[in-house]
């Protein structure tokens, strides 16, 4: 059956919230996964990180979303920047808790809806 590649098994890291631990996810990202999974996860992958400008992913839209925010509107139509932001968000969100769900793997950091977290030191 087949797996993940090393370079996507970087990035569900990465994306999941464990890059700072490279050494935990490494038996569940090299179990066999069905081709329907795998194609799943690869096309999760895509709607995250592409760079294709005809079919950008989450990441390059949210980039390209802070230059636009400098526009009020184009014409006639007027530009929300917060509720296409959080829009954005909302959907890089939803990606990483499917990518979760399909792997069996816990997200400990989304980076698209940050926690604040307070430290108590006692």
């Amino acid at each position: 059956m087949p797996v993940l590649t090393q370079q996507e098994q970087n990035q569900v890291k990465a994306l999941l919230g464990y890059a700072a631990a490279p050494n935990l996810l490494v038996n569940e990202l090299r179990e066999d996964e069905p081709e329907e999974t795998l194609i799943q996860v690869r096309e999760i992958l895509s709607n995250l990180l592409s760079k294709d400008a005809a079919s950008p992913g989450i990441d390059l839209q949210l980039a390209n979303a802070r230059s636009d925010s400098m526009a009020q509107g184009v014409g006639n139509l007027k530009l929300s920047y917060s509720q296409h932001v959080k829009h954005l968000k909302s959907e890089g969100s939803r990606y990483l808790q499917e990518l979760s769900n399909l792997l069996g793997v816990e997200v400990i950091y989304d980076k698209y809806r940050p926690r604040k977290v307070k430290i108590s030191y006692w």
